[in-house]
């Protein structure tokens, strides 16, 4: 045997143990720089130029990687049809009644079925709800969102004419979107539409986050494009002691949202040009489970109204969008919905003609032409029975259009125009149960209607911007039903509709 240990000789002496020690420093204080750097700069998609498949792609990628809140359901008591983007329709299984279009005084009782009644789903969630990647817990922010001045390079763009004009609603918060914004130019469009969660930016009593808000206006002003920022769900705090913070909802002291949408204005004056007050506010679960009511939405609109003005008086307020929808009694006595027309005449009775620039609507396609008389159209091969099972206006793009638009004369609101702030009609050959009109709708349909709802709008000179939904949420929440709504396939191809809109005259 070898004299040789065969250990490895002892480090002896102060040098050698000081060099190891500080080379375990260095260590440490890398790993800290490299945990700060993730903490500060968040992994997102390049804005630089790429192709429409890379760029979406890489959205959905993005949002895919990061956490979000739990979906809402409707309790199992609820029976409110679900439409475009999940809204709430017509069709809902108890006693509705119908408000008359121009060339129908007379009331229309809209019977129980048990074909058309889709069960709720959380599909309720606008554009951006579910799609958010934000997670769903209210923790303070952190002492750096300050409301701090945009930087001196953001230009004021000239007021946007409150007109007819093209519009989409894409995923912009939390994810790259310079691509987005170039596909949405790429289609000849001028306004894009972005839901803000304002309990996702104002998660302490006046403590902002503005970072994602910032970024979006940036862009589409880098773009030349008009931006219509739908607001809505009131931060926990703010919702009172005795608010169902298992649904979303207005706040206790509406005044608080007066002052969201008022720091807004004052950040984003003459960059943001307009702002739509709260979503679909006929429904239940939009409005905290508090007993709907249109006269309380008025106020919170009016207080909104008068915020914005006094920060930005260029900027545009617009109604919340109604869902077409049926009256719905609940098991307490509160209603689950209030049908849409009669919504927007105790709207109109409460004070709205004062208090916005144009009313927002939600004209759902569901598997009917954009065109189509409501009230003679057959098509003996849908598999969905909705409108002939319960004759309605609202189950027609048209019909509702027209109603609304007799509302508004009937008021002497003649000459505000309606915001088409979501429209479409959806695809898909296997649609989720109670979503059969889906599987009515074929591209060629989606692609020949959605053009034809665009001329409408555009010839009958009292609509204002129409917003498409959606550009991109077959990407942004893969396999979910907003997706069917999409001008794109989920590998970012074009689809018909897409091709269409880009070669339509504008």
């Amino acid at each position: 045997m070898s004299g040789v240990s065969p250990r490895r000789p002892r480090i002896s002496g102060t040098g050698p143990v000081l060099l190891i020690a500080l080379l375990g420093i260095l260590v440490l204080v890398a790993l800290g720089f490299a945990v700060w750097g993730a903490m500060i700069y968040p992994t997102t998609p390049t804005d630089t130029p790429m192709p429409i498949v890379g760029t979406l792609t890489a959205i959905a990628e993005a949002v895919a990687s990061q956490p979000s809140g739990p979906a809402t359901v409707l309790p199992p008591t609820a029976t409110v049809a679900i439409g475009v983007e999940g809204t709430a329709s017509p069709q809902a299984a108890v006693t509705s009644t119908s408000q008359p279009t121009a060339a129908e005084p007379t009331e229309t009782k809209v019977t129980p079925t048990s074909t058309t009644t889709p069960e709720p789903t959380s599909a309720s969630t606008s554009p951006a709800d579910t799609a958010t990647p934000v997670p769903a817990t209210n923790t303070p922010l952190p002492p750096t969102a300050t409301a701090t001045p945009l930087p001196p390079t953001a230009t004021p763009r000239p007021p946007a004419p409150n007109a007819f004009a093209y519009g989409l609603q894409a995923h912009m918060t939390g994810v790259g979107h310079d691509d987005t914004v170039k596909a949405v130019q790429e289609l000849g469009f001028g306004w894009l539409k972005q839901q803000v969660e304002w309990e996702k930016f104002e998660w302490v009593k006046e403590m902002y986050d503005w970072k994602e808000i910032d970024r979006m206006v940036e862009t589409c002003n880098e773009h030349g494009i008009y931006l219509l920022l739908s607001v809505v769900k009131a931060p926990d705090w703010s919702r009172g002691p005795n608010a169902d913070l298992s649904v979303e909802g207005p706040p206790a002291d509406l005044q608080d949202m007066a002052d969201f949408v008022g720091a807004m204005a004052a950040r984003y004056k003459g960059r943001v040009q307009a702002y739509e007050i709260w979503n679909e506010q006929n429904l239940h679960y939009e409005w905290g489970n508090e007993q709907i009511d249109a006269g309380r939405y008025v106020q919170m609109l009016a207080a909104a109204y008068r915020s914005i003005k006094a920060a930005d008086p260029q900027a545009l307020v617009i109604s919340g969008a109604l869902t077409p929808a049926g009256t719905v009694p609940g098991p307490d006595g509160r209603l689950l919905a209030v049908e849409d027309a009669t919504y927007l005449r105790q709207m109109y009775a409460a004070g709205l003609k004062n208090y916005c620039d144009g009313v927002g609507v939600h004209p759902s396609g569901y598997n009917i032409p954009p065109d189509a008389d409501w009230k003679t159209y057959q098509d003996p091969s849908a598999q969905f029975r909705g409108l002939w099972d319960n004759p309605h206006y609202s189950w027609s793009f048209k019909g509702m259009l027209e109603t609304y638009r007799q509302i508004m004369v009937e008021n002497g609101d003649a000459g505000k125009p309606l915001w088409v702030t979501e429209f479409g009609w959806a695809v898909e050959p296997n649609p989720p149960a109670n979503r059969e009109y889906a599987a009515d709708n074929t591209p060629e349909e989606q692609r020949d209607w959605t053009v034809k709802a665009f001329e409408m709008g555009k010839s009958w000179g009292w609509v204002g911007p129409m917003f498409l939904w959606n550009l991109n949420f077959v990407q942004i929440v893969p396999g979910s039903e907003q997706g069917m709504w999409s001008i794109i396939e989920p590998d970012g191809s074009p689809r018909p509709v897409y091709v269409a809109l880009q070669n339509m005259p504008k």
